[in-house]
């Protein structure tokens, strides 16, 4: 079991971030979670995030394996998304 980590997905302003969200939650397994806008885990997500940055995030993921982790990330290495990353 992973630690509760979460990642969230900026691109302000362009539907490109909607897309990765997508891309991600159609890759991953089961495990991994992946959160838009207007859900309270997005909400309770992005909480911290959203005051200390200007860009409001996509989504949330909150990966549910290592495996998982490595999908993710080779998605948004592949599309160069900014995210950032919440540990909890």
């Amino acid at each position: 079991m992973l630690p509760t980590t979460t990642l969230l997905l900026g691109l302000t302003g362009t539907t490109l971030g909607f897309h990765v969200c997508q891309r991600i939650a159609d890759k991953v397994s089961s495990a991994t979670d992946v959160y838009y806008p207007g859900s309270s885990s997005y909400i309770a997500d992005n909480e911290h995030y959203a005051t200390s940055s200007s860009q409001v995030s996509k989504c949330s993921v909150e990966p549910g394996s290592a495996e998982d982790v490595g999908i993710i990330l080779g998605i948004l290495g592949k599309t160069k998304t900014a995210f950032g990353v919440r540990a909890i």
